[in-house]
């Protein structure tokens, strides 16, 4: 005699123990993306890596000027780069087409040409300040 074979497919206790083992594991994973991808959305250059910025641009430029509370990098490529305040915004502009905003929220940015240096002044919304004096090229 030939038996009944009934195949029941279904969930055993087994495989929902499986399932909720790497439903648990996997949760506080995903959180943690969410988060870093939230962290990333505010992303923003600060003032210590601006300065760097302006740095590169100085070693960079056949010459540098500062004169109306705007940095001129006059580079070897014939090109004029531009840093200047447009509004509570910090941008970078090369030749007038386009920019860059390298910072945000700015009350304050100041440049002043020293005799063999030239000095920047920045002040945030929140009332940070930062102030640098870089050597330029001669």
């Amino acid at each position: 005699m030939e038996k009944n074979k009934h195949k029941e497919a279904g969930f055993t206790l087994i495989s929902t123990l499986i399932s909720l083992t790497m439903v648990l594991i996997s949760l506080p994973l995903l959180y943690q993306l969410l988060f870093e991808v939230k962290s990333l959305k505010k992303l923003e250059l600060t003032p210590y890596k601006f300065m760097m910025f302006i740095t590169d641009d100085i070693h960079r430029a056949d010459i540098t000027l500062a004169k109306n509370n705007k940095l001129y990098f006059y580079l070897p490529s014939g090109e004029t780069a531009i840093i200047e305040q447009y509004d509570q915004l910090i941008r970078r502009k090369v030749d007038n087409r386009g920019h860059e905003i390298y910072l945000r929220d700015i009350v304050l940015f100041e440049t002043k040409q020293l005799e063999s240096s030239v000095s920047v002044k920045i002040e945030l919304k929140d009332g940070e300040q930062y102030e640098k004096v870089f050597k330029v090229n001669e």
